[in-house]
Order: C-alpha cells, then sequence, then structure tokens
C-alpha cells in the first residue's frame, strides 16, 4: 500500500480500531449530550461508569460488573466500552426492557453492518417477537419500532460527538439507541429545548412514540 492509500484510509481504519478493538471505557460522554438525553427520559442509573466520568450519581464501574447487576425497573444511560463485548452490554439492555420493565439509551458506534447491530437493534434474532409497527419522523430523524414485547428507536447525530478524554470529535458517527417495555410511559410529552456545544438546538427524540 502506497503512503498517499494510506492517508486516505487512516480515518476509516481509525474508526474500525476503535469499533471493533478498542476499549473507550474512558471516553466519557459530555455533560450536554447526557443532559439532553436525561431531560428526554429521566435516568435513574449509570451503568457503566467509572469515579471520574459518571453522570448519574447512581452508576455501576467495572468493579461492580453493571452486566452482573439488576437493571429492573430503571431509566438507564449506557455508553458501553466499543470492543468485542458491546453485543453483551446490547443484550443486557434489550432483555432488562423486555423482562423486567426497563427504559435506557445506549450511545454506540453507527455499525449497522455488525453482527450486533442487527442482533440487538434490528432483533433478528426473534427474542422481541413480531414487528408491529415501524416509523420515520423526519423532523427528528429517529426511527421507531414497536415489537411484540419491544419499542426500540434509533438517532443517528449529525456531527461527531466529543467525548471527553478523546481529544477531538470522534472517528466515526455515534447512534443513540433507545430501548423501552412496550409498558412504560414517557417522562414527558414536551420536554425542556436542549442545546449542543455549539449552541444549536437539539431534536426531541421522543416524538413519535408509537402508541
Amino acid at each position: 500500500m502506497s503512503e498517499t492509500q494510506r492517508r486516505r484510509l487512516a480515518p476509516v481504519l481509525a474508526a474500525t480500531r476503535v469499533t471493533e478493538e478498542s476499549d473507550n471505557s474512558r471516553w466519557g460522554t459530555p455533560r450536554f449530550i447526557y443532559d439532553w438525553q436525561d431531560s428526554l427520559f429521566g435516568f435513574t442509573l449509570d451503568v457503566c461508569a467509572d469515579a471520574e466520568n459518571y453522570k448519574h450519581p447512581r452508576y455501576f464501574t467495572e468493579r461492580d460488573n453493571g452486566l452482573q447487576q439488576s437493571w429492573a425497573g430503571e431509566r438507564f444511560w449506557l455508553n458501553p466500552p466499543y470492543g468485542a463485548g458491546i453485543g453483551r452490554w446490547l443484550e443486557k439492555a434489550r432483555d432488562s426492557a423486555i423482562h423486567e420493565k426497563a427504559l435506557g439509551v445506549c450511545l454506540l458506534p453507527h455499525r449497522a453492518d455488525t453482527e450486533w447491530w442487527n442482533r440487538y437493534v434490528m432483533q433478528t434474532d426473534g427474542e422481541a417477537g413480531r414487528l408491529r409497527v415501524s416509523r420515520y419522523i423526519p423532523e427528528t430523524r429517529t426511527h421507531w419500532y414497536l415489537w411484540r414485547d419491544l419499542v426500540i428507536s434509533t438517532y443517528v447525530h449529525d456531527s461527531r460527538i466529543p467525548f471527553e478524554g478523546a481529544g477531538n470529535g470522534a472517528p466515526f458517527p455515534s447512534v443513540f439507541v433507545m430501548y423501552a417495555s412496550i409498558e412504560q410511559k414517557l417522562l414527558r410529552s414536551a420536554p425542556p429545548v436542549s442545546l449542543d456545544d455549539k449552541g444549536r438546538e437539539l431534536p426531541n427524540l421522543t416524538a413519535g412514540w408509537p402508541r
């Protein structure tokens, strides 16, 4: 491979390394991102954090091992490590929503070509039952899916997120995936306006909740 080809491929290779191999457990969620999501969903627990980057006063550290803890009935925030184990976190999030009446939002790399995306977001393993309704909300660019036993929404963020501890913006696009039991109610239908780090208004991602 020539030097020119290496330079052209560098961003792609960096994104692949980050999302498939590296551990981003020290990449904290920017406060404006968490506050925006919290204003929509009212979190009660940060399930994957440490003493430096937690966002909610109740949080699980690596030592606590959030995968081994109960998320039953919680409204949880999840910014998981972006390595090979990401699927286990999404399986836990999905199953907690289906079986334990939890609601949660996951901040993830947007990788629709991966097994974990198809299995735990698009529900190709059938665990959530039959798809009843799918809907796209153009005003917020949010996709909603109502399965027999699960509600999911996905929103691809329109700019690279400046994670804490990661320097410049992430070298890959980010997506928010919301999991909820079908019995869940919205915290509020008209949440307060949230702004990003550049002062731009962030969308109300609860618009279009499929009921």
